[in-house]
């Protein structure tokens, strides 16, 4: 009778036994996948062209202001050189080539030396000089091209771009209203995949705040998710050169103004534009909406900048 009693406590027991010993491995085999998933993205290796990915967004109304140059020293206390290195980032030098060294040495064509950057991370810079289109170090500074110009759109011509000044948005956008002016430095070198030229663009009001495309999270003003993948802002954080180097261009269609658009890492192009039924600037996909009309043209006010562009905007991608 015991016997027969005991055989059943003793099978739950082992079963009870069991079944810690499974969830012990799963929990060990869970903190070990864990930890290797967070070295891997600490320890990532350098990348050409592609070091951080899309621009990381800035906090958000209710939260902080725009990022000062203050600001950024303060978040790269680990760099030996943090405020030389960070006061080259503007419209008129952009020191950080691309790439990151947290494993691998820069890459040679780089020209550039490792940097710590917020403690963690390490990443290329350039010494001296500037990044170029070839997401190399030159030893100059950027071309002026033109200054104190406006951009209207080719569409609606009495809208004229803008940079917000509430300190929560961040994001172009257009109005009648509007009197900012911009400024257009020459990056030295030319691009590799198609040959033309980059710029660095920027409000002349704040130089050091220049205009990038970056991946868009959500609706400035309503805080909803947005049917737009990107957008056009202006930052003056840490970015991947790809998404502050601007091709700005004539339409080979001989219509009247330049696109400013990028070339992403992944080959397509994105060009700025006005949605309509929105007064927010957001980012055309060429390769999804084929060649952009003309809410993505602008036309300046000034003749000599449209004279100085040379480049034809690609036809396809």
């Amino acid at each position: 009778m015991s016997s027969t009693i005991g055989q059943p406590l003793l099978e739950n027991e082992e079963r009870t036994y069991s079944s810690r010993i499974r969830k012990k491995h799963f929990l060990i085999a869970f903190g070990v996948v864990s930890t290797l998933m967070l070295l891997g993205c600490l320890l990532k290796q350098s990348e050409p062209e592609r070091a951080f990915g899309l621009v990381p967004r800035h906090r958000r109304a209710g939260s902080a202001q725009l990022m000062s140059g203050s600001d950024l020293r303060g978040a790269a206390l680990g760099s030996t050189n943090a405020t030389d290195l960070l006061g080259e980032r503007n419209s008129q030098c952009w020191n950080f080539p691309g790439g990151t060294c947290n494993v691998h040495d820069c890459l040679p064509f780089r020209r550039a030396t490792c940097t710590s950057h917020a403690l963690v991370f390490h990443i290329c810079s350039c010494p001296t000089g500037c990044a170029g289109a070839d997401f190399a170090c030159h030893d100059t500074d950027y071309t002026k091209v033109a200054d104190k110009f406006q951009l209207t759109n080719s569409h609606w011509p009495d809208q004229h771009l803008y940079v917000p000044t509430f300190f929560a948005y961040n994001q172009l956008r257009v109005s009648t209203t509007s009197t900012d002016t911009f400024s257009l430095h020459e990056v030295p070198g030319k691009n590799s995949k198609d040959g033309l030229k980059r710029y660095m663009f920027a409000s002349t009001s704040s130089p050091d705040y220049v205009v990038a495309l970056r991946a868009n999270k959500a609706d400035d003003i309503t805080g909803l998710p947005s049917t737009n993948e990107f957008e056009v802002d202006v930052i003056h954080e840490l970015s991947d050169p790809t998404w502050v180097f601007w091709i700005v261009c004539k339409p080979k269609s001989g219509a009247k103004g330049l696109q400013f658009g990028v070339l992403s890492s992944d080959g397509y192009y994105v060009w700025a534009y006005v949605h309509t039924g929105s007064w927010l600037v957001y980012g055309w996909f060429h390769s999804v909406w084929g060649a952009p009309d003309d809410r993505a043209q602008w036309i300046p006010d000034s003749t000599s900048l449209e004279e100085s562009i040379t480049d034809e905007c690609p036809e396809n991608n």
